[in-house]
């Protein structure tokens, strides 16, 4: 991205700057420039992909509405008032390679109460948080061998911690074994087990917490888990990948999230210990042998929107004495084996607007009167637009089109600034109206 200056050359969309609430940095955008985003009085989030190789000086000066920040993995240094006059923010991650860190770079951050610095590499010199009186210790993970980071005292906080998808970061909490999230977008899909990045402390991950804005949990992320009790499914999570919870023995405390969830994955929950599992009406399809062998399970209710329920979605769940079903039509009419080897059950309950004659295969229905568990007054809406790398949006406004990046859903409310594929990014904007304001930045020169 082009470097720019406070006072001689601002950014193009400096005039927009009180405006915007959310800045998204496309997976092929190499750094951001100097005061890029200065003066950004409302931006509370910026999500920068771990591609990202450099931040410019200053490039969230003056951003007091910034609450927290992860620096990503290929990063390798903090510039002078980066951050300065951050005064509202509280936590930054530091994820990888940075080997040096500006004495100004987070001067003026006087809510500054948390930072986690994920590498083994020292930073002893440097006085970048003496002016950040709430922030007491640097967290960092066990295999910092130092006492100080830029001054101020550590903690073996972490056993380790680095990317897991473009946006996304992990840390592993050392003594009570609880396995972070943190970040926006897809999580990586990993071919095997021993791709996954927290496998060597797989046996030690009891609970996992997802930062709202996580939006899928990716093929064989957790398997074989088997200390894992605890799961919280980030309410922003629309897949669910194959095999993510696979033989995770222990596993009872799971509460599948109803806002944006479709899709359950083959094997997903198979040889878990489940005892009740209840599918939100926002999930379509329940995939092969979802929950497969889970020997606890006793219930199972499931939302008026799936569609499918695949072969073996169940079999061999020896309790499973109750499931209902709050859809129409019968989801499993072409799927095999169901629940075979569910002994126990022996009729499925469903509304009196069940249309057909059976169910996955079980002729004995209950009917009961249509009344909707997960009816509820609340409700949120989205405004968004949503495109893939390289791609082109029209503007509904205009001839004129853009290219853009990767973009999950946002508020209405929301002000956007989305940077795509390119090393440098010249001056020229369009406006898009989709009941907000989102500023497109075009016209992308590769470097010569």
């Amino acid at each position: 991205m082009t470097n720019y200056s406070a006072t001689m050359e601002p950014p193009p969309w400096q005039s927009y700057c009180s405006s915007i609430e959310n800045v998204l940095i496309g997976k092929s955008v190499s750094s951001i420039g100097d005061y890029a985003f200065i003066g950004s009085s409302s931006l509370t989030l910026i999500s920068i992909p771990n591609s990202l190789v450099s931040i410019g000086q200053g490039a969230f000066y003056g951003c007091n509405s910034l609450i927290s920040i992860i620096i990503p993995v290929s990063v390798s240094s903090i510039d002078q008032n980066l951050f300065n006059g951050c005064t509202s923010l509280k936590s930054v991650t530091i994820s990888g390679s940075v080997t040096s860190v500006d004495d100004t770079a987070f001067s003026g951050c006087s809510n500054l109460s948390s930072v986690n610095y994920l590498s083994n590499k020292s930073i002893t010199n440097g006085h970048a948080f003496d002016g950040c009186s709430l922030l007491e210790k640097i967290s960092v993970t066990q295999s910092y061998s130092e006492e100080t980071f830029c001054g101020k005292q550590v903690e073996q906080l972490w056993s380790n911690g680095g990317a897991c998808g473009d946006y996304q970061i992990w840390m592993l909490h050392k003594e009570n074994g609880k396995l972070m999230i943190n970040g926006s977008g897809v999580m990586y899909d990993f071919s095997t087990t021993s791709d996954v990045p927290w496998n060597s402390n797989r046996g030690k991950i009891k609970a996992i917490t997802m930062e709202e804005g996580v939006t899928s949990i990716g093929n064989n992320a957790f398997y074989g888990c088997d200390s894992l009790s605890t799961v919280y499914i980030a309410n922003s999570v629309n897949t669910i990948g194959k095999n993510a919870f696979y033989q995770c023995y222990v596993l009872r405390d799971l509460d599948l999230p109803s806002f944006s969830l479709k899709i359950i994955g083959n094997g997903a929950f198979s040889e878990t210990g489940l005892e009740t599992i209840a599918i939100p009406n926002t999930v379509e399809s329940i995939e092969d042998n979802a929950f497969a062998l889970c020997e606890d399970l006793m219930t199972a209710i499931i939302g008026k929107s799936v569609s499918r329920i695949g072969s073996n979605a169940f079999f061999d769940c020896p309790n499973l004495i109750n499931v209902v079903y709050y859809g129409k039509t019968d989801p499993g009419e072409s799927s095999q084996g169901v629940f075979e080897g569910c002994t126990i059950l022996n009729s499925v309950n469903v509304t009196n607007n069940y249309e057909s004659e059976s169910f996955c295969g079980i002729t004995e229905l209950v009917v009961f009167d249509d009344h909707d568990p997960y009816s509820s007054s609340t409700s949120y809406s989205s405004s968004t637009i949503i495109t893939s790398d390289e791609s082109t949006h029209s503007n509904p406004d205009s001839s004129s089109s853009v290219t853009t990046s990767d973009v999950s859903t946002q508020s209405k409310q929301d002000s956007v600034i989305l940077l795509s594929s390119a090393k440098t990014i010249g001056p020229s904007i369009f406006i898009i109206l989709v009941n907000f304001v989102i500023i497109i930045v075009d016209k992308l020169v590769a470097d010569t």
